[in-house]
């Protein structure tokens, strides 16, 4: 159970966790049944369906795999009928005679955990293995008819949103590929994990802390709130992201401030055109 609760670790840590992928327990204190939300990624045939799936793990986890099995509706060409996922990495290790193609590489290996099986069936997501397909119909539907199998996706994602627990798990399922917030606090994370001795260490502090500026400035629409996260993850002696200025939220300028006997004078600007008046 030790490197089971290493991988669930993983996958709910915010620093490890994966792009909308959500995992709990099914029951409270046995790590051998994990519940895991699945959101289908914006550009592929489920984008905006939130599916509920379950993974299971042997006695002799890490030596052989675990099971992965859809409990949503899912039409897809490497998910059986029943449910059961079944792609490579989820194969028994060792050679498969009915299955001479697949190289023992391709196959599960104890190195491999939920986050890589789950960040593989993503990228299936939008291109299916249809040359090995668990669910024919689905193969072929994608390969001959590929407007009717789009029609049948989207019955998926419309059901897994009829959910009742959809609307709460929304909330809990991350975005650190996608959402500013999260990106930036990954990075900091990043950031506070910097070898302090390396003869670098302020050219690499500088760099990170400059990028999450970027992506919270140039990814949150409210400067505001940007500005603010700036403080909070990468506070800097003046207290906005901004070198010079401080942005509203339409995204023009407060007003220029200066410096005067170490505080800023924000009314400085105002103040000089009155005088000029």
């Amino acid at each position: 159970m030790a490197r089971i609760a290493l991988d669930y670790k993983e996958i709910t840590n915010e620093r490890t966790c994966i792009e909308s992928v959500f995992a709990e327990l099914i029951t409270e204190g046995d790590l051998s049944r994990w519940r895991v939300w699945v959101q289908g990624p914006e550009g592929t045939p489920f984008e905006g369906g939130i599916f509920r799936t379950t993974i299971e793990f042997p006695e002799n986890y890490a030596m052989a795999p675990p099971t992965v099995t859809f409990v949503s509706d899912f039409f897809h060409p490497n998910v059986y009928p029943d449910g059961k996922v079944c792609i490579s990495i989820l194969h028994p290790p060792g050679h498969d005679e009915l299955n001479p193609d697949e190289r023992p590489e391709e196959r599960w290996l104890p190195t491999h955990t939920p986050v890589s099986i789950y960040n593989c069936f993503l990228t299936l997501l939008g291109e299916p293995n249809i040359y090995s397909p668990a669910n024919l119909d689905a193969s072929i539907m994608w390969r001959d008819n590929r407007e009717q199998f789009m029609a049948k996706a989207k019955q998926c994602v419309q059901k897994s949103l009829s959910d009742p627990a959809v609307e709460e798990i929304r909330k809990k399922i991350p975005h650190p590929d996608t959402d500013p917030r999260q990106r930036a606090r990954r990075l900091k994370h990043a950031l506070d994990d910097l070898d302090t001795s390396a003869d670098d260490y302020e050219d690499q502090k500088k760099q990170l802390e400059q990028v999450i500026r970027n992506i919270l400035m140039e990814g949150i629409e409210d400067k505001m709130e940007a500005e603010a996260l700036c403080q909070v993850l990468v506070p800097k002696e003046d207290p906005f992201c901004g070198d010079d200025i401080n942005m509203s939220d339409d995204g023009g300028e407060l007003g220029v401030y200066e410096e005067e006997d170490g505080d800023y004078d924000y009314d400085a600007e105002e103040e000089e055109g009155e005088e000029g008046v």
